[in-house]
């Protein structure tokens, strides 16, 4: 039975709430724990994940897109996505340090964590909120021994709980947000709506004779130049149009992919590709496996198998 079927229940009902439909996808990567001397430095590179990067001892400068930033023990940076970014221990002894990062495909949260500033002192209201959910991330990143099934658990826990504390505090900090227009919000939010809704109408379509729209289609819908629709969606929410059309089909891939009554044929097609190949190719690229081994992996679990 499909959830749209399910009975609503509501006849003779006295009293009746509800939580809304929550999907996202979340990823935690190469988060760590580092303690070094008072040369140390580590060079300018950018990826395209979020970055909390918090003092334990010492004084780190990090300098983010040019500009510097002088921390001390306690204080943390926020950075965002495809940042040019590069560290040094600033102090006169040695510097420890925790690094955390993390993508979330959730829109209004990336742009809460776009548009924030991304110093946040020691004493700020934000650090102390967040603080001890990074002391149980460092906790789970300094333990010894092999990483078993509930640590993963408790550190994806640890990562939605820092979500939570860091979406309460941001939306409260407005005017510490950046001065994007409501205008630019706007723009970036209905190209969202309109490769939101393109993914839907492909996966309703079980001929699957709906297509992907390109962003020149959509720019031109809006009445804007792509390059100009680009600008802007990788300005509110930290991604192109194009990396945010990936991460979407990639989370309803793997959906499908729990599904024994898909076929593989069938959940390429319901994503919009006319090749099976390209699907595989393109979901290894995404996930280091093809479909069949990612079913194999976790749906035979799911389902009872070996």
């Amino acid at each position: 039975m499909q959830l749209s079927e399910l009975p609503d229940g509501m006849s003779n009902t006295l009293d009746h709430s509800e939580l809304p439909s929550v999907e996202s996808t979340a990823k935690l990567f190469a988060s760590h724990y580092r303690r070094v001397e008072k040369h140390w430095r580590y060079p300018e590179h950018v990826h395209p994940l979020f970055e909390i990067n918090m003092v334990l001892e010492g004084e780190q400068l990090i300098r983010i897109n040019g500009t510097d930033y002088w921390m001390q023990a306690g204080d943390l940076l926020i950075i965002s996505p495809n940042q040019p970014h590069d560290s040094r221990a600033d102090g006169e002894g040695p510097m420890s340090y925790f690094c955390l990062h993390f993508d979330i495909d959730d829109k209004t949260f990336r742009q809460l964590l776009i548009r924030t500033r991304a110093s946040f002192p020691a004493d700020s209201k934000l650090t102390g909120m967040i603080r001890p959910v990074l002391d149980k991330l460092m906790e789970l990143t300094r333990r010894n021994g092999p990483v078993l099934m509930p640590h993963r658990m408790q550190a994806l826990s640890s990562m939605f709980e820092l979500f939570s504390c860091l979406g309460e505090m941001l939306s409260e900090e407005e005017d510490g947000l950046s001065d994007l227009s409501q205008h630019t919000l706007q723009i970036a939010g209905k190209i969202a709506d309109f490769i939101d809704n393109a993914l839907y109408e492909i996966q309703s379509d079980e001929l699957a004779s709906a297509e992907m729209p390109l962003i020149a289609e959509i720019a031109g819908r809006l009445g804007y130049s792509p390059s100009y629709c680009n600008r802007i969606f990788h300005l509110v929410y930290g991604m192109s149009p194009r990396q945010y059309v990936s991460s979407m089909k990639l989370k309803q891939a793997k959906l499908m992919l729990l599904d024994p009554k898909l076929s593989i044929e069938q959940i390429a097609r319901r994503l919009g590709y006319r090749d099976i190949s390209h699907f595989s190719r393109q979901f290894k690229r995404w996930t280091g496996m093809s479909p069949s081994h990612y079913r194999q992996h976790y749906a035979s679990r799911l389902y009872g198998g070996s």
